[in-house]
């Protein structure tokens, strides 16, 4: 019986442990794309560079 219900325990959290990893990446992801116009043309320039 202690058993089956550490097993819900863990699907559960496992769950919300996999709803906080993807919010993280997604987190993650939108600072890239958010970037600002002085981030775009410093990196475009050290890019340059290395032509």
């Amino acid at each position: 019986m202690a058993a089956a219900k550490a097993g819900k325990l863990a699907l559960k959290m496992k769950k919300y442990v996999d709803r906080v990893l993807a919010a993280k990446r997604a987190a993650k992801f939108a600072d890239k794309v958010t970037e600002t116009g002085e981030d775009l043309a410093a990196r475009r320039a050290a890019l340059a560079a290395y032509r």
